[in-house]
């Protein structure tokens, strides 16, 4: 059997271990990867259910609120004559069937309560916004109107009106205006699920707040929303709506016009499971490697001492031959159990029938006998 040659055995284990680490370094490139697009899907999934849900629940409450104004001038008309405390119990019964709704009234193009569902009535003003109410009472269009949040004088809270133009019984311009509590609204978006590290906005497409929730200052420059460049449904290394951080962020149009919630989370917190497992795959990898260079480097020593040993026991053997060649007179060295393991070449000389006989392992008691039936042999000396 052909042996490997030894000068070539570090060259071939390093090659062995370079291949070997390479394979890793490979192994744990395609563990982290997938580890990462597992958690890219699992933030996809985890964001779109929620903006589905939140989407559901926005139109829902909002068609209610929306049923309830357009019903309020038909419930009104009713009334034999304009009579406030009657229409305000007709409010307030209305106002009862809409747990998200805090107030109803009907209101003028000044602003002034005609009717509330309050018990207080017509004395409890609503803080509408001056535009607002314009916009609302001027409009010839049947639809729903929402303002952007403002502060309750009456609660000291921050709500949204929504409001309907309404057509008085003596042809005067009146508005139908609901008030809900942001704080109300919250809980419909987040529907009593975990919102840490989300980003929730419902927003008009202009980019203009109704509800953030966390409610933080806008971190700017944070892209408008335009109605000719919508935002897309969903997609990744976008600012977030409110910290204004690269993340995910997934849209919805409500069916309201102008109207979306959209929900972020940020690349850092969607990310974040994800870089904890890929540094404990990396370190795992690196431990391992490190044990591999060090095996390799305690077996490449092993094999230069083995060298070393091996060069030693010839160089002393070079030397004992050539001391035993110097001899005149003829040696043989024998192990402990009396086989012959070495002679020199002046023994031969004097033993020429020897030659062929003697070989190492060979009994010294064989090496006797020939001796003794080489002297016995007539014609022999």
């Amino acid at each position: 059997m052909t042996r490997f040659p030894p000068e070539r055995i570090k060259p071939a284990l390093w090659l062995l271990v370079a291949l070997l680490v390479a394979v890793l370094a490979g192994a744990t490139a395609w563990q982290v990867w997938s580890l990462r697009e597992s958690a890219v899907r699992t933030s996809e999934e985890t964001v779109e259910r929620f903006v589905s849900g939140a989407e559901v629940a926005l139109n829902h409450n909002m068609l209610s609120i929306d049923l309830l104004l357009s019903g309020a001038q038909d419930m009104l008309q009713l009334q034999p004559s304009a009579d406030v405390q009657a229409e305000s119990r007709m409010l307030a019964v209305m106002a009862r069937g809409n747990l998200l709704v805090s107030r109803v009234a009907v209101v003028d193009a000044q602003g002034r309560v005609r009717a509330s569902s309050e018990p207080s009535g017509a004395l409890q003003e609503m803080s509408l916004p001056t535009a607002f109410l314009a916009g609302v009472v001027s409009s010839a269009a049947q639809r729903l109107y929402i303002s952007t949040p403002v502060l309750s004088f009456a609660t000291t809270q921050q709500v949204l009106y929504f409001a309907r133009p309404l057509a008085g019984r003596d042809g005067q311009r009146l508005a139908a205006v609901a008030e809900v509590p942001l704080a109300k609204l919250a809980d419909v978006l987040t529907q009593g699920h975990e919102v840490s590290g989300l980003e929730i906005v419902f927003e008009q497409n202009d980019g203009r707040r109704m509800l953030a929730l966390p409610d933080l200052p806008e971190a700017g420059p944070i892209p408008a929303l335009r109605n000719d460049v919508p935002l897309p449904d969903r997609a990744w290394n976008m600012p977030a709506r409110i910290s204004g951080k690269p993340a995910l962020v997934v849209s919805r149009q409500l069916v309201y016009p102008n109207l979306r919630v959209s929900v972020s989370l940020p690349e850092d917190q969607a990310l974040e499971r994800w870089e904890y497992e890929r540094n404990m795959v990396a370190a795992a990898a690196l431990v391992f490697c490190a044990m591999v260079l060090v095996a390799a480097a305690v077996t490449v020593a092993g094999f230069d001492r083995m060298a070393q040993v091996r060069k030693d026991i010839a160089d002393s053997k070079a030397l004992l031959d050539q001391a035993l060649e110097s001899m005149v007179s003829g040696f043989v060295l024998l192990d402990a159990q009396q086989r012959v393991v070495h002679w020199n070449r002046r023994f031969i000389e004097l033993f020429p029938w020897m030659r062929g006989v003697i070989a190492p392992g060979t009994p010294f008691r064989q090496v006797l006998e020939q001796l003794v039936v080489h002297n016995l042999t007539p014609g022999r000396s």
